[in-house]
């Protein structure tokens, strides 16, 4: 099981991926305010800023909690290479819809900024953390991954017409 490398690769992408959980998806300096956007939620780094408040951030969280649990999954069905590569299908799948999603939701976060603080656009900032990047990284591993998946079931297919 563990000494094929895409068993590495998937490995790999568990380990980066729960890295998503300690560094933020983005960072806005509003008015000389800072806060910080984790998966679990606003951090504000101002103590005394006047500003406050929620952003309701369970469907990234429960949507990249789906993925940690398929991409285990997927490792583990090693005896089932068909399965193993729709599975991995839909976490790539899963992964493109979580990286579409932050970035629609930091838009949307900043045009609440606007609007609630009658601001100008361009006068809230917006900074994307390490945790942006890190769905970029585990979709290039889960599709090496697949790759390597994909080249097993086509080795065994040859095997099995030699017989």
């Amino acid at each position: 099981m563990f000494q094929r490398i895409q068993s590495v690769f998937l490995i790999l992408a568990i380990l980066i991926s729960f890295a998503v959980f300690f560094f933020p998806l983005a960072t806005f300096s509003v008015v000389g305010h800072t806060f910080d956007i984790f998966i679990t939620g606003v951090k504000n780094l101002d103590a005394d800023s006047p500003l406050d408040f929620k952003i309701n951030m369970i469907f990234h969280l429960v949507i990249w909690i789906v993925i940690i649990i398929a991409i285990i999954a997927t490792l583990f069905l090693y005896k089932n290479r068909l399965l193993q590569m729709k599975l991995n299908r839909f976490i790539l799948m899963l992964n493109i819809i979580f990286i579409v999603l932050v970035f629609m939701f930091t838009d949307n976060i900043k045009k609440q900024f606007v609007k609630t603080l009658t601001i100008d656009y361009e006068s809230v900032e917006v900074t994307f953390g390490t945790a942006t990047i890190i769905p970029l990284v585990v979709l290039v591993l889960i599709f090496l991954a697949g790759k390597f998946i994909k080249k097993d079931e086509m080795l065994v297919r040859s095997a099995d017409r030699l017989r």
